[in-house]
């Protein structure tokens, strides 16, 4: 274990904190230190404590719910409830399951990689583990470093810490070999590091730097990526090509990559291809518009499979991985219509973008490559960049056209097989998690200062 790293290290880390008064630091790392220690309490109330004594009683009530319906029959817990709400045991019964509660692995996440003191990396990002959990193993697997997962925006509007303080004392304490820093919620915008306090604590300490980003085709999200250009030494846009302009701005640190997906479960088992058309995902909200297209399909009469929480349908993702694998069609949608909040006038609701579609490149679309099954998907700009049509995918542009790309592709088995095989080719050579950390790593390394 990287003893820089370890239980001892944090929980000692916690108490010095404690010793001078900063609130925000130990409590952050009491529940790191309960997070690696779950049967270890103390630090845990202590955290909650820290929370209340220092404004933040509800956030510390929240805390403990969370534990408490974890853990019901814990006694203390109760106890510490009782004492930060001045509630009885008849209140807290009546109220806990009203009471929106909180949970440590919303807050950071722990990957070992499993080699005695390896190296540490510190990950930064917008959203819990489970939305970036392909990308943090594979980093973890292909680097040989414990990482530690930190969510941002969590660690600010839930608990109400310092973030700056917070990466700035990461940085310090833990000394980490590389920052990823990854697409940190362009609607919790307030949630992310200040950039020029993480570029002083790399100027210090010179860890390798690296900006992840998705949603590149929302208009704020080429900003907020151009914010930490000057510190990083690597920037990688996922699903949409970097602008022309910051391009030729840091030629050396820009990079186009690909969504990592989980190869191994998506690879070929020889199960038979016996679903002639699949789709998962959602078609309300900011998916109205998938509506017409999945209405059509499963007018077709052919053999389908659609699910997600619009249909009522929820599926495991081992039977979403199932699913991808005895597909001859996945229907995707990588067009969206830009919504967050940051993009139009909150009083005019004038779009800053003036409307228009996004293009990207969904992380669906290297699944159903590696899933070897054809991927039909929406005409845009950005997947013209990344695939070939007519060889490695389907275009369509109207219910209409998609109707009639699909029964071609079902009345031709060897055309269907061929783009299928093509696609899958494609992804095994070029879209692996193997590849795009090498990437990242020699940018790293290309400008990282006085590498070592």
């Amino acid at each position: 274990m990287n003893m820089t790293f370890s239980t001892d290290k944090v929980s000692t880390l916690s108490d010095q904190y404690t010793a001078v008064q900063r609130a925000d630091e130990a409590i952050f790392y009491l529940l790191l230190t309960n997070y690696l220690q779950p049967e270890q309490l103390d630090s845990f109330f202590r955290a909650a404590r820290l929370l209340s004594q220092t404004g933040r009683r509800r956030e510390a009530a929240e805390l403990i719910a969370g534990k408490i319906k974890a853990h019901p029959g814990e006694l203390s817990l109760r106890k510490a409830f009782c004492e930060i709400t001045n509630w009885s045991d008849d209140e807290i019964d009546a109220q806990l399951p009203k009471i929106q509660s909180s949970h440590l692995d919303e807050f950071f996440y722990v990957r070992r990689c499993g080699s005695f003191d390896a190296p540490l990396s510190l990950w930064l990002c917008g959203f819990t583990d489970k939305i970036e959990a392909n990308l943090t193993s594979s980093f973890v697997n292909n680097s040989g470093h414990d990482l530690l997962i930190a969510c941002l925006p969590k660690l600010r509007t839930v608990l109400k810490l310092d973030i700056n303080r917070i990466v700035y004392a990461l940085c310090l304490d833990l000394r980490p070999k590389t920052v990823i820093l990854f697409s940190c919620g362009l609607t919790q915008v307030g949630g992310n590091v200040t950039p020029a306090i993480l570029g002083f604590a790399k100027e210090k300490l010179n860890f390798g730097l690296a900006a992840l980003w998705i949603d590149m085709a929302k208009p704020l999200s080429s900003p907020l990526l151009r914010s930490y250009a000057p510190f990083t030494d690597a920037m990688a846009a996922c699903d949409a090509q970097i602008a022309p302009h910051v391009a030729a701005t840091y030629p050396s640190k820009c990079l186009n990559l690909w969504h990592v997906v989980n190869e191994t479960e998506l690879a070929d088992r020889s199960e038979p291809k016996d679903i002639d058309v699949s789709f998962v995902g959602q078609i309300t909200g900011n998916y109205e518009d998938r509506q017409p297209y999945i209405r059509r399909l499963e007018g077709m009469g052919v053999e389908h499979f659609v699910a997600g929480p619009d249909h009522g349908r929820y599926i495991s993702h081992d039977k979403y991985a199932e699913v991808m694998r005895r597909s001859k069609i996945i229907l995707n949608f990588s067009k969206f219509a830009i919504s967050s909040i940051w993009d139009r006038h909150p009083v005019t609701k004038e779009y800053l973008s003036g409307g228009q579609s996004g293009d990207h490149v969904k992380g669906r679309v290297y699944e159903i490559l590696h899933a070897g099954a054809v991927l039909l998907e929406t005409a845009n700009n950005e997947i013209a960049k990344v695939l070939t049509p007519g060889a490695t995918y389907v275009p369509f542009t109207t219910p209409d056209d998609m109707e009639k790309q699909i029964r071609d592709l079902l009345a031709d088995d060897e055309k269907q097989r061929r783009i299928g095989e093509a696609g899958r080719a494609l992804a095994q050579k070029e879209f692996t998690s193997a590849n795009f950390w090498k990437k990242i790593f020699g940018t790293i390394e290309q400008n990282r200062p006085n590498s070592v």
